[in-house]
């Protein structure tokens, strides 16, 4: 007997075109897909990319339970700001749809949290403030607010001083630098930004990546008051708000929504904006595929 073989279908064009169509269209879906996660969300994943995830933030309106009196040994006794309502105080919120806030009361007011940044590597960070100046121009009043290693080696924040032989601006402060020092120790860095009365957005940026390891940037309002690069590079993980130096004759104002955030590297934001040319090549590869199968 003769051995007898399978039969085999006969070879149809148009199945294996509907084939090719069929995988083209599924890799233009996905190109689609991807394309939607990086463009359709744009201001909200690429925006949260650039900005960096949130570590803490307080709007102040569930409590004063976030903060404590700052203390740390052979410091003097500090004192807690008030923690008002602009139920009896109009300047006390800057929450849209808030009503509280902390109020400066006293120079010895001053107000710690402390960050967890065991999740992280090395990072830098962003903090945000809302400050209302009071502009009140009594010979030493004197606010302060930063970020701070526990040590207190480092020390990255904005003052206002009011004294006679300085000008009404807001300073800046960098405690540790690399190199000289032109402010005897100190660390105040006075900008050019001329104080106002009302609610200010105070911001600093440090940045811990090896191309900026040892930069600092400092806004107000969204305006750059100092771009420091020569910032001793360490971990600051405390945020302080107030003075809290009873030598001084008074402070004033109020603090609200208070905001850190990790400072992504540079090729964490690179590798998501290239992501977009990425899921485009991909999806014009997936056309031509398709366009080759029909002809």
């Amino acid at each position: 007997m003769s051995a007898t073989s399978e039969p085999t279908l006969p070879h149809s064009p148009t199945i294996e075109h509907r084939r090719s169509r069929k995988k083209a269209t599924s890799y233009q879906a996905i190109s689609r897909s991807i394309l939607l996660c990086l463009l359709v969300s744009g201001s909200g994943f690429l925006a949260a990319v650039a900005k960096g995830q949130t570590i803490f933030h307080d709007e102040l309106e569930g409590g004063a339970g976030n903060w404590s009196v700052y203390a740390y040994p052979g410091a003097p006794a500090c004192t807690p700001m008030s923690y008002v309502s602009t139920a009896s105080d109009l300047n006390a919120n800057h929450t849209p749809g808030g009503a509280f806030g902390f109020k400066m009361t006293h120079a010895s007011d001053r107000m710690v949290h402390d960050l967890d940044l065991s999740s992280y590597r090395t990072v830098g960070l962003h903090l945000s403030l809302w400050y209302y100046d009071a502009m009140n121009l009594i010979s030493g009043d004197f606010e302060a607010f930063d970020l701070r290693s526990p040590d207190n080696s480092q020390i990255l924040g904005f003052a206002t001083r009011d004294y006679p032989d300085r000008p009404n601006l807001y300073w800046c402060r960098v405690l540790s630098v690399t190199g000289i020092d032109p402010t005897g120790g100190s660390g105040y860095r006075a900008t050019t930004i001329q104080r106002t009365l009302g609610w200010h957005c105070l911001e600093i940026y440090q940045l811990r990546d090896l191309a900026h390891l040892h930069t600092a940037d400092f806004y107000v309002d969204g305006v750059l008051a100092l771009h420091e690069t020569d910032v001793v590079d360490t971990t600051v993980n405390r945020v302080v708000l107030g003075l809290g130096w009873s030598g001084n004759p008074s402070q004033t104002g109020y603090v609200d929504d208070i905001t850190v955030q990790a400072v992504p590297e540079p090729s964490v934001l690179a590798l998501a904006l290239a992501g977009i040319p990425a899921a485009a090549l991909f999806g014009r590869a997936a056309s031509a595929r398709a366009r080759s199968s029909e002809a």
